[in-house]
């Protein structure tokens, strides 16, 4: 086992030569004793453990396309209070205000001593989709826990499920040629803008006239109330709109993204202001709405994550001839929300899920759809708070009703309740599909670059480690001294599992590395084959060993 080539013969060395110059120096020719010199000790490399101890509590993210389930590429900014934040770090400890993650996954702690009650994650993947605000309350968890905190973060593709409209122009001197009215048609409602030849588009500063050229405005909307097989209004919201109040809530009644760029820069100002109108039903979230109604306004801004309620109103008009339309001056460009205040839901709502086989812990994601918010959230125990913020902050109702699916990461269904009040406490019973296995997954290392023991195993302990059947969601592990727990495998499906080691005592890097695995229940070993290890200096003693454990 191993190359002990260079372990045998520095231990002959050492033993030879002693036993060499004790006969050649025991006595002379007169039978006296002359000492034999010191014979310098003989020192090899001998490896000791460097990986860090496991992992307790952090955050494991996911980004997937919420139509379809899928990972994405992602960038995930951490703010708080509308400022990047300065409590966040890698699973390393390092400081950072952002990640990127080319497999949707991704994973944060915050940095030891912060206090931190709220994290705002503002994710974006590509101008192909809508970008995301996404809230953490962090009072409710348990920062000691052994387990991470899942997050997973939908995003909406901007497609045909949405209605899109979009208009060109010229400028000079920042006032367009000619006036722009633009109007973006879902299917029982539109979204309007309207900007005047004489308003002057102002560059970030809202004070310097954009240059002169060509712009171009888009407009995003869809339906409150929308078909199942369109994206609702409600996935153009980002997280944050019920953030100033814990006895109310803001529940949206039309939803409109508007970009306003001049080549690639954003206008976001004007010197005057520009009209917004929303064109609605008569009906809608099971309010009547009537001429003369006003809906409170609310602004978003999507680099520092924060809402803006603004001072004016949008006020009902004249019925056209299926909608009424609610119109509101502006003199900045956003996403942009009418709404209405009503009760907040203040019980902490709660899920029971029955049907797990004695109670086995499985990877699953619940996932709530309403036309007030749309929320996904994995998780592994029978019970557990809903979400992972305040019911206020999210925007829940007391009478809040929703349509609850659990599904596996595979998107499989387990169970489902339609119409139920989420303010409280809700069971929801589920079947499972398939049989449910555990397994470990044991990570040793060796090291190459010993004199000794190179093939020595050591636990490899500290990794971050996830699985997932291909290209789907992916499970973080817990681990106990070098074994990682697989827990909810699919009995008999193949699953990829990514091992990302931490850094070392000494600040050495391990590469990541994947394997493949069946699911059968049969704890597997992979061995890391290194040739950075620590390493210290031990004595070759005479009996052909080194000193110490």
């Amino acid at each position: 086992m191993g190359n002990n080539k260079f372990k045998l013969t520095k231990l002959a060395l050492a033993l030879g030569l002693t036993a060499s110059l004790s006969a050649c120096f025991s006595d002379n020719d007169n039978n006296d004793y002359v000492e034999p010199p010191v014979v310098p000790p003989v020192l090899v490399d001998v490896p000791v453990a460097d990986t860090p101890a496991a992992l307790a509590f952090y955050v494991s993210g996911s980004v997937v396309q919420k139509s379809t389930g899928n990972v994405i590429p992602a960038n995930i900014k951490f703010f708080e209070a509308g400022e990047p934040s300065a409590n966040v770090v890698d699973l390393n400890g390092t400081a950072i205000t952002e990640v990127n993650t080319e497999d949707g996954s991704f994973a944060f702690n915050l940095a030891e001593g912060a206090e931190v009650s709220k994290l705002k994650l503002i994710v974006s993947n590509s101008p192909d989709f809508n970008s995301k605000a996404f809230v953490i309350d962090f009072a409710d968890v348990d920062l000691n826990s052994a387990e991470p905190l899942e997050a997973l973060v939908r995003l909406t593709k901007i497609d045909t499920s949405l209605a899109k409209a979009t208009a060109t122009g010229t400028t000079t001197n920042g006032q367009l040629a000619s006036a722009i009215n633009l109007d973006a048609p879902a299917d029982s409602g539109s979204a309007s803008v309207a900007i005047g030849a004489d308003v002057t588009l102002l560059a970030a500063d809202g004070t310097t006239p954009i240059t002169d050229g060509d712009v171009s405005l888009t407009v995003l909307t869809a339906d409150i109330d929308a078909q199942t097989d369109k994206a609702g209004a409600i996935d153009l919201l980002p997280d944050g709109l019920n953030e100033s109040s814990e006895s109310s809530v803001e529940v949206p009644v039309s939803v409109m993204s508007v970009e306003l760029l001049a080549g690639d820069t954003k206008v976001k100002n004007f010197d005057t202001p520009i009209t917004l109108t929303a064109n609605m039903p008569s009906t809608i979230n099971g309010k009547t709405i009537t001429a003369g109604d006003e809906f409170n306004v609310s602004s978003y801004n999507e680099d520092t994550g924060e809402w803006q309620v603004e001072t004016n109103k949008a006020i009902v008009g004249a019925a056209g001839t299926a909608t009424l339309p609610a119109s509101t001056q502006a003199t900045h460009l956003s996403t942009w929300v009418f709404s209405f205040a009503t009760p907040a839901c203040t019980i902490a709502p709660t899920y029971t899920v029955t049907g797990l086989p004695g109670g086995a812990t499985v990877p699953l994601v619940m996932n709530l759809e309403s036309p007030q918010f749309s929320f996904s959230r994995p998780f592994k125990k029978e019970t557990g708070n809903l979400f992972l913020t305040l019911a206020s902050v999210l925007g829940v109702a007391t009478d809040t009703t929703v349509g609850i699916s659990i599904t596996d990461k595979n998107g499989l269904e387990w169970g489902s309740l339609a119409n139920v009040n989420v303010c409280g406490a809700v069971t929801i019973p589920l079947t499972q599909p398939y049989q449910i296995i555990n397994e470990d997954v044991n990570l040793t290392y060796t090291c190459s670059n010993a004199e000794i023991d190179q093939d020595k195993p050591f636990p490899l302990t500290g990794a971050q480690v996830t699985y997932a059947q291909a290209n789907k969601l992916k499970t973080p592990s817990v681990e106990a001294n070098g074994a990682y727990s697989l827990v909810g495998l699919q009995q008999g499906a193949d699953y990829d599992v990514l091992v990302t080691p931490r850094l070392t005592t000494d600040g050495v890097t391990i590469p990541a590395q994947q394997f493949t695995i069946t699911a059968d229940g049969t704890a597997e070993t992979f061995n890391f084959d290194r040739d950075n290890c620590k390493v210290e200096q031990r004595e070759v003693t005479g009996t052909g060993t080194t000193g110490g454990s």
